[in-house]
This record gives structure tokens, sequence and C-alpha cells, in this order.
């Protein structure tokens, strides 16, 4: 009874870091597409795509910290924590790659 009760145990651990991981993603990829509508296909002109971008960038740069504090707080395994940083931290910095080498991401990848 004690190891049926640890392996359940153990499942609803890896589901709840699935989902953390999986939220936590989706969370910054709703803040993208938010961003990918203001652009207006490209009908904008260029200070307004530059502060789209800009506000895209502090956006997801700020929901690091709690998202962060969260899987730290739902996770104590120091190796689950720099799984969950990696993960949280992939997106922005990949948009501050694809900003310095595009320029404009937003309009690039929305067509």
């Amino acid at each position: 009874m004690k190891e049926i009760l640890l392996l359940s145990y153990s499942k609803r651990i890896n589901i709840g870091r699935l989902c953390l991981v999986l939220i936590s993603l989706f969370i910054q990829m709703l803040t993208l597409l938010f961003f990918f509508k203001l652009t207006n296909s490209g009908d904008n002109d260029a200070e307004t795509d530059a502060v789209i971008i800009f506000s895209s960038l502090v956006i997801l740069i700020l929901q690091i910290f709690p998202l962060t504090v969260l899987s730290f707080y739902l996770d104590r395994i120091k190796t689950w924590r720099f799984i969950y940083i990696f993960i949280i931290a992939l997106i922005p910095i990949t948009w501050i790659i694809l900003i310095l080498y595009l320029g404009n991401p937003l309009y690039k990848y929305y067509h």
C-alpha cells in the first residue's frame, strides 16, 4: 500500500512540474501573440513598432521574476529549479536575440 501511495505521489509531482512549465510557456506565448496583433501587419511606423518591441521585451522580462519565485516555492529540488529557470528565461532570451539579429521580429514572423 505504501508503494502505491509513493508512486501516486511521484506521478502527481511530475504532472505538477509539467503543468508549471507549460503554464509559464503559455503565458509568455500569449504575451507575444498580444504584441503580434499590435503590429497591424506592418502598417505602423517605425517609432510605434519600436515602442511595441520594447514593451514586449519589458513585459517578458518582468514575467521571469514571478514565474521563477513561483517555481522556487513549489519545488525544493535544485536540479528542477535550474530547469525551471532555463525554461522560463528561454523565450525572453530568444526574443532579445531575435531583436538584435532581425531588428523587428514582430513584423518578420507575423506574415
